[in-house]
């Protein structure tokens, strides 16, 4: 996939908790142990009808707690794409492992936290408005789900992100968020299924 999303750099955790703030929103940034330095990079595009943010650090963790979620006026879904490396997503009751390719649904108006175990990570995330994903999905637009590289869906969907990476990319946003769509339809049939056995 093409960096298409100018990045800036970032050596000092202090400077890319600011610039963080200004691209997705207030986190806390926990570096790796004393003496093992810092490195970051980040930016912003809005490109194919999406806002998209590319973020790459080396890190501990990077929470986004309800004090953080008080410092800004952030209002949207993340869909975050796992590029390099792994992570620990966690979110509410969710908690899943991020491995290239994967992906994982947030919500910004509640606590979450990215566990990078101290490793060289890059993620892209896709912010979706609110009001347009609750407008168009209703209640099964929420945080805490994750889709895996091999599924149809996330294929497509990583497919539509590239699109975006080129020079002149389509309008994607419609076909983004149809697949989108797709997905919380599929959850929310699966997790029916597993509560009718049980019941059973």
């Amino acid at each position: 996939m093409r960096d298409a999303i100018a990045a800036q750099e970032f050596a000092h955790v202090e400077a890319f908790r600011a610039g963080i703030k200004s691209i997705c929103g207030a986190y806390h940034v926990e570096p790796c142990p004393r003496g093992s330095g810092f490195a970051a990079r980040a930016g912003l595009a809005h490109v194919g009808g999406l806002e998209i943010a590319r973020v790459a650090l080396t890190a501990r963790e990077v929470r986004r707690d309800a004090r953080a979620i008080r410092r800004d006026e952030a209002d949207h879904f993340v869909l975050t794409l796992q590029r390099r490396g792994e992570a620990q997503m966690l979110q509410g009751e969710h908690q899943t492992t991020l491995r290239a390719g994967d992906m994982f649904l947030s919500d910004a108006a509640l606590p979450s936290l990215f566990d990078f175990g101290g490793a060289a990570a890059e993620q892209l995330s896709v912010h979706l408005p609110r009001a347009e994903m609750t407008s168009r999905f209703g209640a099964l637009a929420r945080g805490g789900l994750s889709i895996r590289r091999e599924d149809s869906l996330a294929v497509a969907m990583t497919a539509l992100l590239q699109r975006a990476q080129e020079e002149t990319p389509p309008q994607i946003d419609e076909a983004f968020l149809s697949l989108v769509g797709a997905w919380l339809q599929d959850t929310a049939r699966g997790e029916t299924r597993r509560d009718a056995r049980a019941d059973g």
